[in-house]
């Protein structure tokens, strides 16, 4: 390594005064600075692919909660009309209302995942509160009804309480 006084003391203008000594400092200290940022780099790409790696899969299972809404259209808002609706045909058939109640399972896992990601965005809470409404009726009638607060996150528990309270029924909520 080269003599720290001897780099401090050299005039850096004529570089023929360098020593092969000198040379190796200089590049091993180089090298060193180079290492670290390559390692900089690369932590932050590692970061970088975890987060798109977890937003692909919020958004991978929100869109197959579009798609079941799709194949299913009768348990994508049987809350509404709310001066007819369709829940309480669905709740009375047993085979039906098993099918629905795993419907809305999967919304709420989607729904958390989003919100465990993406926490402090307020376009995807109205999004999730918009949707978990449309189940307003089962929601109150089944999951508010239970210990729902031992499977669900606080900040998913409070949404599923926004969307139940903003549900407005024509009658007899």
């Amino acid at each position: 390594m080269a003599d720290s006084t001897k780099l401090n003391e050299l005039n850096w203008g004529n570089l023929a005064e360098l020593t092969l000594s000198d040379i190796g400092g200089i590049a091993t200290a180089v090298a060193a600075f180079l290492a670290f940022c390559a390692a900089i780099i690369a932590a932050w790409q590692l970061l970088a692919a975890k987060y798109e790696a977890r937003n692909s899969l919020v958004k991978s299972n929100y869109k197959d909660y579009l798609r079941l809404a799709f194949e299913f259209p009768r348990f994508s808002s049987p809350s509404y009309p709310t001066t007819n609706p369709p829940y309480y045909a669905i709740e009375s058939n047993p085979a039906e209302f098993e099918r629905y109640e795993f419907y809305v399972s999967y919304l709420l896992f989607a729904a958390e995942e989003i919100l465990d990601f993406k926490r402090n965005d307020e376009i995807w809470r109205e999004v999730l509160k918009d949707q978990l409404r449309y189940h307003a009726l089962y929601l109150k009638r089944v999951i508010l009804k239970s210990n729902y607060k031992n499977h669900y996150s606080k900040s998913m528990c409070e949404l599923i309480e926004q969307a139940v309270n903003s549900y407005k029924p024509s009658s007899g909520f």
